[in-house]
């Protein structure tokens, strides 16, 4: 997209995920910077997150209580990794796109969060706690997992 093709809410949107962006890598760096001034080391998954069944999860969120929060999603692992200042505070099993139903790869901002959606797309499944990224219909919600 050129950008003399962007309206004002796309500039103001990319303009707001470029700072949240930034402001993700700074507060990492700022935590990897005083983890080696006191020799400790950056929280890393620990060998138990590797045998969760689905619909299990590891949440440890008074491990680091405030600050900015990243999702990675592995789609090799099948995980759902969730950090807050570059510390590891959460795990859970993920399923993500199906055959055919492929899995967009990329950095998202959360766009809309609800309570309770329902599928638009797959015969008005439930999306408990939906967090859009996409206004195409791409989203992060609870669900059993196959």
């Amino acid at each position: 997209m050129y950008l003399s093709r962007l309206s004002i809410p796309d500039l103001t949107r990319a303009a707001a995920s470029l700072l949240l962006i930034v402001s993700i890598i700074l507060a990492c760096e700022q935590n990897a910077t005083a983890a080696s001034r006191n020799n400790a080391s950056i929280s890393k998954p620990a060998p138990a997150i590797r045998s969760l069944r689905p619909g299990e999860y590891i949440w440890r969120p008074e491990l680091s209580p405030e600050g900015p929060v990243v999702i990675v999603v592995s789609l090799a692992e099948q995980l759902t990794h969730v950090y807050r200042n570059g510390v590891a505070i959460g795990v859970s099993s993920s399923s993500t796109g199906k055959k055919g139903k492929r899995t967009p790869t990329g950095v998202f901002t959360i766009l809309q969060k609800r309570e309770l959606r329902f599928s638009s797309t797959y015969n008005n499944a439930p999306m408990p706690n939906m967090q859009r990224l996409t206004w195409q219909g791409i989203a992060i919600h609870a669900g059993n997992l196959p």
